[in-house]
């Protein structure tokens, strides 16, 4: 008996052995894929996204900065100063000083001439051609502009190939343009910028000599003729309003060279295209900076809103010449900002003045150009490094004064500009 209980016993033993043991396996198995599972959890199903929408908290911000600048006008010694031995160019130190202040959303400038006219980038010119290299599209891009205005009236000097190849030139940098086009492109820019919609429209004032194809390549009005002109702006704006644009800007290429104030006609056509639709009148040509108007107006809807007219920017970077002298070195950069009010309204909210200097420093053996924003060398207590001497340095000093006057003054057709 003793010997038959302690056979089964020793079965029972053994099968509980067994049982602990298959226990013991499967808890270690768990375990172990449990941790395998935690090395590669589970991918949650992506969000379907609108490819032409960046999906970010920045893309519906609804707040936009837009700076605008004048224009890119080259000589010969601007393009003589900066082409090596071997005929390339680069203009990234004449930017390098306005880099830092381009923090905008959307950042244009006016091209005064054309890009590659001849499809080589070859046979680089100044005046009377205004062929200039692709580079300083490239420089103007590095700098931190995403948009080129290219209608002015050195725009179509060789015909429509000129006009075609500073578009195609335009292109291959990277940057976007408006006012000349290519075939099935339209003559106008429309971007949603943080959530809000902004059309940006340009044109030059009528060539004598045009041609109907060119004119099918890039937009032009008549100033002498402010009714058909203040029109065809408002055929435009009502398209791209229609396409859902909700702040309008307008770039203008008119008006006289060297010339402190706009003309009567500038006026006339400003006052009617803003109660038409534009927001925004970026003009340029004049190589000076003129006056700009900042007010509340009433539209021909009866609408209140406040509008931004800049009659002529200046010069972005220019050569001083004796025809320009220190007036052409004088320009700003203007800041819109633009919001939504609690209606879900989008409306320029404030707008300020950077006044900057395009510095021609004189070398031995030529000339290096910056464009300083002159308001931070105003306030030096010593003359910096970068001027040769103190009578350059006033000159940056008096620049931001000048500048700080016009801006003083334009404010007595309605509201003052900030200054930084």
């Amino acid at each position: 008996m003793l010997d038959f209980k302690s056979y089964y016993f020793r079965i029972i033993k053994s099968v509980l052995a067994m049982l602990i043991t298959l226990a013991l396996i499967v808890c270690i198995g768990f375990y172990a894929v449990s941790g395998i599972m935690n090395l590669f959890p589970a991918q949650e199903p992506p969000i379907p996204t609108d490819n032409n929408i960046e999906n970010t908290p920045e893309a519906k911000s609804n707040k936009v900065k837009i700076q605008l600048a004048g224009n890119v006008s080259l000589n010969d010694v601007l393009l003589s100063s900066n082409s090596d031995a071997y005929g390339k160019y680069n203009f990234d130190t004449e930017f390098a000083s306005l880099k830092k202040i381009l923090d905008g959303d959307l950042k244009i400038f006016n091209l005064q001439g054309m890009l590659d006219a001849y499809g080589n980038n070859e046979s680089i010119s100044a005046s009377p051609i205004f062929n200039y290299p692709k580079e300083i599209a490239v420089s103007a891009k590095n700098a931190g502009f995403n948009l080129c205005v290219a209608a002015n009236k050195k725009s179509a000097f060789l015909s429509t190939a000129g006009i075609k190849n500073t578009a195609t030139a335009l292109k291959s940098t990277g940057l976007s343009y408006v006012g000349i086009s290519l075939e099935g492109e339209e003559n106008y820019i429309l971007r949603e910028v943080n959530g809000i919609k902004i059309a940006v429209l340009a044109y030059t004032d009528e060539f004598s000599n045009q041609s109907e194809l060119e004119q099918e390549r890039i937009s032009t009005l008549d100033l002498s003729d402010v009714e058909s002109s203040s029109e065809k702006v408002k055929a435009d704006v009502e398209k791209v309003r229609g396409l859902g644009a909700e702040i309008v800007i307008a770039s203008l290429n008119w008006g006289e060279e060297i010339a402190a104030e706009p003309t009567q006609n500038q006026r006339k056509l400003a006052d009617r295209i803003v109660k038409s639709g534009v927001d925004i009148i970026m003009g340029t040509l004049s190589n000076v900076f003129q006056p700009i108007t900042y007010k509340n107006i009433v539209t021909d809807k009866s609408e209140s809103k406040t509008v931004v007219i800049a009659y002529s920017l200046g010069n972005i970077l220019a050569h001083p010449t004796v025809t320009t002298g220190q007036k052409s070195q004088e320009s700003a950069v203007i800041n819109v900002f633009v919001e939504r009010d609690k209606n879900g309204k989008a409306y320029i909210s404030s707008a300020e003045c950077r006044p900057v200097y395009i510095y021609a420093k004189q070398l031995t053996n030529g000339f290096e150009h910056y464009v300083l924003p002159c308001g931070e060398f105003d306030l030096s207590g010593e003359r910096p490094e970068i001027f040769v001497n103190d009578s350059d340095w006033t000159s940056c000093k008096n620049a931001y004064k000048n500048i700080e006057d016009i801006i003083k003054k334009s404010s007595a057709n309605g509201m003052q500009l900030g200054i930084s």
